[in-house]
Formats: C-alpha cells, structure tokens, sequence
C-alpha cells in the first residue's frame, strides 16, 4: 500500500525553519510575547535589553541569512548571519550583522529556542 504523505512526521528540519521564521517575525512585530514563546527561558539582562530595543523603534527588519542546521535528537544548533536593520522613534537607522549560533531543544513534535549567542561580524 502507498504510504500516507500526511501521516509522516514532518523532517526536523522543517519544524526548525518555522521557529526561524517565528522568531524573524516576532522581532519585526517587536513582540516580546511571541518571542517567549518560541524562547520560554528568555529572561533576565537578555530579556530586559530586548524590551527596551522594542520600545525604543519604530520599525525593525530582519533578515537571516544561510542558515545551517545541525540536528542531534532532540538538540538542534542552527548558525547563520542576522541582519538586523532598526529605525528609532527619534529617525535613527542602526543595521547590525551578527554571526548568530542558536540551540534548539525538542519536545514531542515542538522546538523551542533553548539559548542563543551572538558575535559580531567582522
């Protein structure tokens, strides 16, 4: 018998893309809701510096660039390059590219981003 399409559970890879996409959608939305949501530990220095870059735009655009993805069970490492482009309320532009290492932890069928690192690029 054929097997079902729809009855496979979907590649771990697709369900890592879609936090990528959230979390690419909760900094432009500047939503600190939806980004602890996708990012449950998020608290803290972290927390608080993110609260206040939300507050102080007016417009954010990110863009994540050449994601690898590593997957080892219910881990996952994604790095890639966030291009991060900010305008705020008083008509300032900032644009930051970061070589961005982001780990993932898995429960059931759900990744959630467990933390994340940032470095300059030079």
């Amino acid at each position: 018998a054929p097997v079902d399409p729809a009855a496979a559970p979907p590649s771990p890879t697709s369900g890592i893309q879609e936090v990528l996409e959230r979390y690419k959608a909760a900094l432009q939305n500047r939503s600190l809701d939806a980004l602890k949501r996708l990012w449950p530990n998020l608290g803290g220095t972290q927390e608080s510096a993110i609260r206040y870059e939300f507050q102080n735009a007016i417009r954010i655009e990110v863009e994540i660039v050449g994601p690898q993805i590593a997957v080892n069970g219910n881990n996952a490492t994604v790095t890639f390059t966030r291009r991060y482009q900010l305008q705020t309320v008083d008509g300032q532009r900032l644009r930051t590219d970061t070589r961005t290492t982001m780990t993932l932890l898995r429960s059931g069928t759900t990744w959630t981003i467990d933390q994340m690192r940032f470095e300059a690029v030079r």
